[in-house]
């Protein structure tokens, strides 16, 4: 088939423009560095394969493209790889045909309920439209663009992988925040957080299965300036590659952090949502007595209320014990002759006997 001269959104344009072609899928790769995959070092294509079988939502694709074939909008991204290429740019879509190809794919993951192509559909994705870059460098602004500031954002830890990668081959912050056009830092604190997880990952036993899948919570922990006192990294975002944002002195606090915000094997996340830890852990951990307090009874709004000192923390018990006690003044006479009532008086008497002994030195 002839070529036609495309934007990078598959339309034919008369400008700044690249070719369409069609390339079998047998001559297509899944992508080793896929920011969307997390795999050991240099992993097999059917590793890939599996993990977005097990973990992208295939099986929606596999009916669009039986009954409607593949659609020339949505070309595969791809670059040269030997006598192959790598698709850097829909992993998804790549894995979803191969899968629709062949039954062997299907046998070994224990496909049963995916449409069997007839010979008219096999020869109509067999082959499938990509533009082709001639490396990674120069893919890189569009993928920087389209999944990290543009419209089809990655998963939070995704974006932040593939900044970390892109650093690591050589590409300065500054250079990826104005390839892609970011202006607000996104690259900067994303790769802060990136680094933040590789320490946990490297000094801490803590499964880093759940701080992927929930990345996002540890963007806002690290957004908070009191947090990141409390873990002793510097006020400012990275401007350059770094190996670790936190001290070896504070790793401790680091657990805790992680343990507060993420739970643990043993222990359920103090916080409730994600607004719980700018509202409520962040003024916990800007006071010393109030972080004691959530280390001792893994209570954050006990230790909420101390974060403004032990007297403010006093003086708000003491106005809901009043709180508590007007309504009961407004029920008692109903209650006057019942028994548990009438205990639960005899107790609050002798409380308040012994806090006026208190207060009155007797």
């Amino acid at each position: 088939m002839a070529n036609k001269e495309v934007t990078q959104s598959g339309s034919e344009t008369q400008g700044n423009h690249r070719s369409l072609e069609y390339i079998s899928v047998d001559d297509l790769l899944l992508d080793p560095l896929n920011p969307r995959l997390v795999t050991k070092p240099n992993p097999s294509q059917d590793l890939l394969l599996s993990q977005l079988y097990d973990t992208e939502a295939l099986d929606e694709l596999a009916s669009s493209f039986a009954d409607n074939g593949y659609f020339a909008e949505e070309p595969l991204v791809v670059v040269p790889d030997g006598q192959a290429w790598i698709v850097v740019e829909g992993n998804r879509r790549l894995a979803t045909l191969k899968i629709l190809l062949s039954s062997h794919h299907r046998t070994t993951l224990g496909i049963q309920d995916w449409p069997t192509l007839d010979e008219r559909q096999r020869t109509g994705l067999s082959t499938v439209p990509c533009i082709a870059y001639k490396n990674r460098d120069e893919v890189f602004p569009f993928l920087g663009f389209r999944h990290i500031t543009g419209p089809k954002k990655w998963a939070p830890f995704q974006r932040a992988r593939f900044i970390a990668q892109l650093i690591d081959d050589g590409r300065s912050l500054t250079e990826i925040e104005d390839l892609i056009g970011d202006t607000s830092q996104t690259v900067k604190k994303l790769y802060q957080d990136y680094v933040v997880y590789e320490q946990i990952r490297a000094d801490l036993s803590i499964p880093d299965r759940r701080l992927r899948d929930k990345f996002s919570l540890l963007e806002v922990t690290l957004g908070q300036r009191a947090i990141k006192s409390f873990l002793g990294m510097p006020r400012r975002l990275p401007a350059e590659k770094v190996d670790e944002l936190i001290p070896e002195d504070k790793l401790e606090h680091l657990e805790e952090v992680i343990g507060w915000v993420f739970g643990t094997e043993e222990t359920r996340p103090v916080i409730s949502d994600s607004r719980a830890i700018a509202n409520r852990l962040a003024p916990v951990l800007s006071s010393e007595s109030a972080t004691e307090h959530l280390r001792r009874t893994h209570d954050l709004e006990e230790a909420y209320e101390q974060s403004d000192g032990e007297k403010a923390y006093l003086l708000k018990r003491i106005q809901g014990a009043e709180r508590a006690l007007r309504e009961v003044a407004a029920l008692i006479s109903i209650y006057r002759d019942d028994s548990d009532a009438i205990a639960g008086i005899n107790r609050i008497t002798q409380l308040t006997d012994g806090l006026n002994a208190v207060v009155s030195g007797e």
